[in-house]
């Protein structure tokens, strides 16, 4: 065995030989598969998203709708062998990996139709936000790029039960990007919430009745 000095260990790699280690590699009752089956690939790959994904929101936990979606915050806690240097490195691929996720509804977590009374329910208080303006349900799969010459105010359900939420974005005619916003079903709509919220469509210049007439 070859153990680098700890000056060179970044650079140079642990070198090991046995005679036996050819024998060990081909049994696979001693040295296991390897690789894993794609089924298994996929549980491992879906528990590290929902494991990481909760470790993330906790990081963005406020009241309001200033969302930290650049992820301007503390490395994520947890890294097997991350060091202070090294940290950012590590955890920035996963955020961006978390980001991506959204797109994809291959469950009733993310849903377009209301379905329990908690959903009608949040349906009311996103009516109430925006004074039962013009608003369809989203279409999957959802676009980061929307279409410049359209008005758009669209919305989805994620989660379930006491923990579900209403997510909707706004498009007004002349931009690619949505302005997004969500309301919990634990808390009613403030105030202040309905007044920032139509801050947005006076900055963003919407127009409740061209929209209307554009939406159907």
């Amino acid at each position: 065995m070859s153990v680098p000095e700890p000056g060179h260990a970044a650079k140079s790699q642990l070198q090991f030989y046995h005679a036996s280690f050819q024998d060990f590699l081909l049994d696979p009752n001693r040295s296991g598969q390897f690789v894993i089956g794609e089924y298994k690939a996929q549980v491992i790959f879906l528990q590290s998203w929902i494991y990481w994904m909760d470790v993330d929101t906790h990081l963005h936990t406020l009241d309001g709708w200033n969302f930290d979606d650049e992820h301007d915050h503390d490395s994520l806690p947890g890294l097997t062998w991350a060091s202070e240097d090294n940290r950012l490195r590590l955890f920035q691929p996963i955020t961006t990996f978390l980001q991506r996720g959204f797109y994809d509804p291959s469950t009733s977590i993310v849903r377009a139709e209301p379905s329990s009374p908690t959903d009608y329910q949040l349906l009311k208080y996103f009516n109430l936000v925006i004074g039962n303006g013009v608003a369809k349900p989203a279409r999957f799969p959802l676009n980061i790029d929307l279409p410049a010459d359209e008005w758009m105010r669209d919305y989805l359900f994620m989660g379930h039960g006491l923990k579900s939420v209403i997510a909707w974005r706004t498009k007004p005619v002349g931009s690619v990007a949505g302005y997004m916003h969500s309301l919990r079903s634990d808390k009613e709509p403030t105030e202040a919430q309905i007044s920032q919220y139509r801050d947005v469509l006076h900055h963003k210049k919407w127009n409740e009745e061209e929209a209307a007439s554009a939406m159907g």
